[in-house]
């Protein structure tokens, strides 16, 4: 519910990134990787009481989240694997 929200609202902002990131060669499995990376930090540091850290690192593995699939539009750059790899 929020994620559709934020999907649609946010999505024209982040074009230009998502832009940028493919003319710089990510791809978005690179992008998804990059969000669950920090969302491990973003776990690690809730669990040692970095509140303000985690959820920094926690909102960016969120936009990342949502990057990728826009990645993947903006580039032509969709596939299988990395469906898969974003749903995992």
């Amino acid at each position: 519910m929020f994620d559709d929200l934020a999907r649609t609202r946010l999505a024209p902002l982040m074009r230009p990134a998502a832009r940028w990131l493919g003319r710089h060669g990510a791809t978005p499995s690179h992008v998804t990787v990059a969000a669950l990376v920090l969302a491990l930090i973003a776990a690690a540091c809730a669990a040692t009481g970095w509140r303000w850290a985690a959820l920094a690192c926690w909102v960016a593995s969120r936009v990342g989240d949502g990057l990728d699939g826009i990645v993947a539009r903006e580039t032509g750059r969709s596939s299988a694997w990395s469906g898969y790899l974003d749903i995992t």
